[in-house]
């Protein structure tokens, strides 16, 4: 008996330990499909169709109180390249690339002072570290800058040794341009080309570190030609001041007013040269009269004048320096190392300071931001140059030593054809691409003020000014309401006529029945008086 309940207790014991597996089994399976439910779930919202994909970084616009207002991705990264990825080896503190006229990536090497050419694919075509010179064999030394002309001539700013080179594909050097002579030189000046650019007239122009004058402007030959585009002297006001109450000795010790020099260089397709200054005096930046003093990019002519939009509220200068809850903790606002133009007006200003790609179109509106500083993909540890291929931008990291390629996303793309049908003077496709982005993102001002400008070419006015007044722009919005009340007047012109002399006539007959009221009653208080 004893025997029997013993093994019912076993065999009992055996059930609830199997009943335990079981659910630890299936816990586990549930835990699993789950797990991969997530990963294939988030795999398929990261995609570059779906503008609200998780990134390591936060897309944003400004407001008109200068607030930072969260928008939709209109970048995401596409694909990260180390130099074992490109089978070229470890880069080593990159300095600069450039993407050729026939598409081909150029990237300057410029810790281990070689060049290396890629096709628009990424694939290996050669690598320039020892150059042919008239014979004899030579070598980059820390080159930072480069650029190349539509008949695939490389120019090379070959920084330490204090020189220009224009090489060809095969890395034969075709002419130095070395430190040139001139009574606008001063003395003690040390040529170290930094940034090069060539417009539409063969013009080289390079950014030299020290170079307060300008641009270095250098003919077809090579010869330098003078400075171009040296930024205004804005002095501080109490510097000003103890500099004039000060003595000869003391005005000697003091800093001298010099302007800022220029850091980086591009050229769009009709010739126009923009240029990047990183330092730049912020003091008032808070106060929108004062961003118009705030010129950290600038598009010069060719006589140097900056001929750069400015019809946005919010003037094209990066952060302000005022944001914390999405900009981060990085105080002060940008400083813009590098700019890269597109087509259509459109260009785009790397942040050396956070790491973030400004793009404007050409009012110098902010259509969107994207990237940061960090480790994860598609931010960036030191960023040092930007290009576009197509309509992807690439970013090179200096510290990082990689290459991030940055893809637009679906919200992306239709702001840039937007803004590509208004530049091209389609209007009604360009208003289509608004209304559409409005979908995603109600709050993006530039949309309101696109369709505004739409139906102000339509002669629709007072629908316009409703778009202006939504996209919080005063000067549209006061350019549509003249336009309305013109088109109101000379619509009713008629009809305010005939209402003003019909005014003008009942004014007079109540005139006259006041004074004939008046003669009566002056009548009957007579005949009262003398009746008395």
């Amino acid at each position: 008996m004893s025997r029997t309940i013993m093994n019912k207790k076993i065999s009992n014991k055996k059930i609830l330990n199997g009943n335990k597996f079981s659910r630890k089994a299936f816990s586990i399976r549930f835990r699993i499909i789950l797990g991969l439910l997530i990963i294939i779930y988030i795999a398929g919202f990261c995609n570059a169709d779906n503008c609200y994909a998780l990134t390591a970084y936060s897309s944003y616009t400004y407001d008109l109180y200068e607030n930072p207002a969260k928008a939709p991705q209109a970048y995401l990264p596409k694909e990260v390249f180390f130099g074992n990825d490109l089978k070229v080896g470890r880069l080593n503190n990159p300095g600069d690339l450039f993407v050729g006229p026939d598409n081909n990536i150029y990237l300057l090497d410029s810790g281990n002072n070689r060049l290396i050419i890629f096709d628009e694919n990424w694939n290996l075509l050669k690598i320039l570290d020892t150059l042919n010179n008239a014979g004899k064999a030579d070598s980059f030394k820390n080159p930072q800058g480069i650029y190349v002309s539509n008949d695939k001539v490389i120019y090379v700013a070959d920084t330490e040794n204090y020189r220009i080179l224009i090489l060809d594909e095969n890395g034969n050097i075709l002419k130095e341009i070395k430190e040139p002579k001139s009574d606008v030189i001063s003395e003690n000046f040390i040529f170290k080309p930094i940034r090069l650019v060539m417009d539409k007239g063969k013009r080289l122009y390079a950014v030299s570190q020290g170079a307060y004058e300008g641009l270095m402007e250098f003919d077809v030959d090579g010869n330098f030609t003078g400075f171009v585009g040296a930024n205004r002297v804005t002095p501080n006001l109490i510097d000003y001041f103890w500099k004039r109450i000060s003595t000869k000795e003391q005005r000697a010790g003091l800093m001298a007013f010099l302007p800022t020099e220029f850091n980086s260089v591009d050229v769009d397709s009709d010739g126009f040269i923009f240029a990047t200054t990183g330092s730049i005096d912020y003091t008032n930046l808070a106060f929108y009269e004062d961003q118009n003093n705030v010129q950290p990019i600038r598009k010069l002519n060719p006589a140097g004048q900056d001929i750069l939009r400015r019809t946005s509220v919010l003037k094209p200068i990066g952060d302000l320096g005022t944001e914390i809850n999405i900009s981060g903790t990085i105080r002060g606002p940008s400083v813009f190392i590098d700019v890269c133009v597109e087509d259509s007006g459109i260009y785009n200003c790397l942040d050396g300071k956070r790491g973030r790609i400004f793009t404007y179109n050409s009012d110098g509106d902010l259509l969107y931001v994207f990237g940061g500083l960090g480790y994860q993909k598609g931010t960036f540890r030191a960023p040092v140059a930007i290009d576009s291929l197509n309509d992807y931008i690439i970013v090179l990291d200096k510290t990082g030593n990689r290459i991030t390629i940055f893809e637009p996303t679906n919200y992306g793309k239709l702001i840039k054809d937007a803004v590509r049908k208004h530049y091209t003077g389609k209007y009604d496709e360009a208003t289509q691409r608004w209304q559409e982005i409005l979908k995603l993102n109600a709050n993006y001002d530039l949309a309101y003020v696109g369709v505004g400008k739409a139906l102000l070419r339509q002669d629709k006015y007072k629908e316009a000014l409703e778009m202006f007044r939504l996209g919080n722009h005063r000067e549209y919005y006061s350019k549509a309401f003249k336009l309305y009340r013109k088109q109101v007047v000379g619509e009713n012109f008629g009809l305010i006529v005939f209402s003003v002399i019909a005014v003008i006539f009942i004014l007079r007959y109540i005139r006259k029945l006041l004074r004939h009221g008046r003669k009566s009653q002056s009548y009957l208080s007579d005949v009262y008086y003398k009746a008395r």
